[in-house]
This record gives C-alpha cells, sequence and structure tokens, in this order.
C-alpha cells in the first residue's frame, strides 16, 4: 500500500519519495522544487504511477516527479486540472475522476480537516500474449483450425509430433471475431 497521499493545491507537480514504486525513471528530466519554506530539493527524474483501483482496474498517475528528500506524496490538484481530471468535494467527501470520466480516488475528510487518500500499488501490466501453453501454438501453427479438429488429429496420430490437444472447450479470441458471420450490406446503400 502507498502512504497516503496529499493533495495539494499550491503544488505544480505530483511528487513521490519512494523509488520502489517507480517502474521506469526517465532521468532525462532534472531540476529543482521549491517548497513554502524556501527549501530545494532535487529532481531525480519522472515516472508514472500506477495504482489499482476498487474495481481492480489499474489507474495511472502521470507525470509524477521523483524526489529522494520527500517524505511524503504530494498530489497536484492544478497537474490534475490541467490533465483534464475532475475534482469534487462535497459534504466531505473528494472525488476525483479522470478525463475519461472514471473515478480515481474517492476519500472521507480526515479529523486534521485533510484528505488524505491511501492507494494500492499496482505492477503494471505488459500486454503482450504469452504462449506458454503448447496446445495454444499447435492451434496457431494450424492457422487455427477447429479444436476438435486438432483433437482428433492428435489422438488418431495423424500429424507427426502433435500432441493430444486438451482445451477443446475453450474459445481462441481471434477465431471468435474473425470467423464471425457478418451481415450482409444493403443493396440500396
Amino acid at each position: 500500500m502507498l502512504n497516503g497521499w496529499y493533495l495539494d493545491s499550491g503544488a505544480t507537480h505530483h511528487m513521490i519519495g519512494r523509488r520502489e514504486l517507480i517502474s521506469y525513471l526517465d532521468t532525462s528530466v532534472r531540476g529543482s522544487v521549491q517548497f513554502g519554506d524556501a527549501s530545494r530539493v532535487e529532481i531525480q527524474g519522472v515516472d508514472s504511477i500506477v495504482f489499482q483501483a476498487k474495481n481492480d482496474e489499474h489507474r495511472v498517475l502521470q507525470g509524477v516527479y521523483f524526489i529522494l528528500a520527500l517524505r511524503n506524496s504530494i498530489m497536484s490538484l492544478s497537474q490534475l486540472d490541467e490533465g483534464g481530471s475532475k475534482v469534487e468535494i462535497n459534504h466531505g467527501v473528494l472525488r476525483i475522476w479522470d478525463p475519461r470520466g472514471r473515478l480515481l480516488v474517492k476519500v472521507n475528510c480526515g479529523p486534521s480537516r485533510l484528505y488524505v487518500p491511501h492507494l494500492d500499488a499496482a505492477q503494471p501490466v505488459c500486454l503482450t500474449a504469452r504462449k506458454d501453453n503448447d496446445d495454444w501454438l499447435w492451434r496457431e501453427q494450424f492457422a487455427h483450425l477447429n479444436v476438435e479438429a486438432l483433437h482428433q488429429l492428435g489422438q488418431q496420430s495423424m500429424a507427426r509430433g502433435l500432441p493430444v490437444i486438451k482445451h477443446a472447450e475453450q474459445v481462441c479470441d481471434t477465431c471468435v471475431v474473425t470467423k464471425q458471420r457478418w451481415r450482409p450490406f444493403p443493396q440500396q446503400a
């Protein structure tokens, strides 16, 4: 779990001091940040922080400065607004929606009159497909032949090296999309 993020209307950028929550740090972004007490801290880079929403979907907080000297994480309300997010406070509840209208944060006002959301860290997901199942590799090698037909080929030893396919009841997403029937175009269009 991430530590609480302090919402700050005076901060120019989101900032974090925990390196373990950063997956890829762009160190070409350098500079310094000056705080209200005139102290300055160095920026070591910038990254996006991925966190898990209550519905288990991943949300991204982009443009987060990594500042090693920082003890608390800061979420810039002005950066959220600039990025198209909507921030609303009503009856002691703060809500933040992303530009697509999805709820990012919902937090109740704390006893110290602060809204401090606690966000669950998430690991970024790579959107490449894993092919660790030989049955699916054979299916692709046979140009997405019907799974039942592949099962019979393996069972009757009709193809050298082909194992008996065990996933006859599974659905191939590619086949569903590419082999579905389409309605004909109207003759008068």
